[in-house]
């Protein structure tokens, strides 16, 4: 009832060969790559709550002004995209009420999302996170080498113990595919419920690639083996 925030990271991983269909289904639709990731997670969300309201938030850098690009700081906002979905809409028109919530909320990008939540006016509650409880990020970016002179750097893994709302996606692109991690509440989730998901979330997408004028209430989730 109350939120210890807890949490724990799943690693996940869309193979080449998906995401290749994913870029390519994308450039022909002329949707980014954000929008129909984002579009298969707003399914799978509808479908594990049976509520086709969707609030889903996401971060945006901050950094719309060519003065800031290079200033060290935090600028990060926090922007809430929410869908209502349509049970008979097709996989290409759920894309397309995705694509237009997410241009909507990037051309305000300097709203503070404290001013979304004061004029929302949500019931607050001390286990739920107001406006939305559910995190995606894509990052496309790729992360340069840190040349420093007279020293080697190199990355390593942040173990996850916090969890800032129920479900967090991050993903990444990558050379061989996209890589990222589902961080959550461990109070509310196992990590056996957490692949389980993203297992449903990667059958969403392959069957979505195939059959995208089918009605998003019958493109199938369950594995094989399900």
């Amino acid at each position: 009832p109350v939120q210890s925030y807890r949490g724990e990271a799943e690693t996940i991983f869309i193979p080449k060969p998906l995401t290749e269909r994913l870029n390519e289904f994308s450039r022909s639709q002329g949707v980014t790559l954000f929008v129909t990731m984002l579009s298969a997670m707003k399914l799978l969300l509808a479908r594990y709550a049976n509520d086709f309201d969707i609030s889903v938030g996401t971060a945006i850098a901050g950094r719309s002004r060519r003065e800031v690009e290079e200033l060290i700081g935090f600028f990060v906002n926090t922007l809430a995209l929410r869908t209502t979905l349509d049970p008979d809409w097709t996989f290409i028109e759920l894309m397309e009420a995705v694509k237009q919530t997410t241009i909507e909320a990037f051309a305000h990008p300097d709203v503070p999302f404290d001013s979304i939540v004061e004029a929302a006016a949500p019931e607050r509650s001390l286990s739920v996170p107001p406006v939305f409880q559910v995190m995606f990020r894509l990052h496309n970016q790729p992360m340069s080498a840190l040349d420093i002179e007279g020293l080697d750097v190199s990355a390593l893994p942040a173990e996850t113990l916090t969890a800032k709302l129920d479900l967090n996606f991050s993903f990444t692109e990558r050379t061989n595919g996209i890589g990222g991690s589902i961080e959550y509440a461990v109070d509310l989730y196992e990590a056996e419920s957490i692949k389980r998901m993203f297992g449903h979330y990667l059958e969403l997408l392959e069957h979505a690639m195939r059959h995208p004028e089918q009605k998003i209430s019958r493109i199938p989730m369950l594995t094989s083996e399900e």
